[in-house]
């Protein structure tokens, strides 16, 4: 009962205070980011298992670039797309902030998943 409350209250605000061309914008980033980050993802897989093809971790760091920024791109595009009543800002610095936690927390992420199934 909770969840479909929740649910439809998620729904109603999206369709009716959100900009829904941009929400489909940050829906299409948020896809095409994961699809290249799993790309890139695979790559390094492949390297760590196949000693001979490299080093892991330029595709390591790539993957990492790729799927927090789109995260970043996703979230701040969906920010923008939220139109309230009231006057919204953001600073730079707190912003390039966010992206660089973002990137740091998916990079230690990554390291973990490969090289501890590897």
């Amino acid at each position: 009962m909770y969840f479909t409350n929740a649910f439809n209250r998620i729904v109603g605000c999206v369709s009716t205070e959100h900009d829904l061309q941009l929400v489909v914008l940050a829906a299409l980033i948020s896809l095409f980011s994961c699809f290249a980050a799993c790309a890139l993802i695979h790559r390094a897989r492949e390297s760590i298992l196949d000693r001979a093809m490299g080093f892991a971790w330029p595709w390591m760091i790539a993957a990492a670039g790729v799927f927090s920024s789109g995260i970043w791109a996703t979230h701040f595009v969906a920010e923008l797309a939220y139109a309230p009543r009231l006057p919204i800002g953001f600073t730079a610095g707190w912003t390039m902030m966010s992206l660089v936690i973002g990137a740091g927390v998916t990079a230690a992420g990554l390291y973990v998943a490969l090289y501890r199934n590897a």
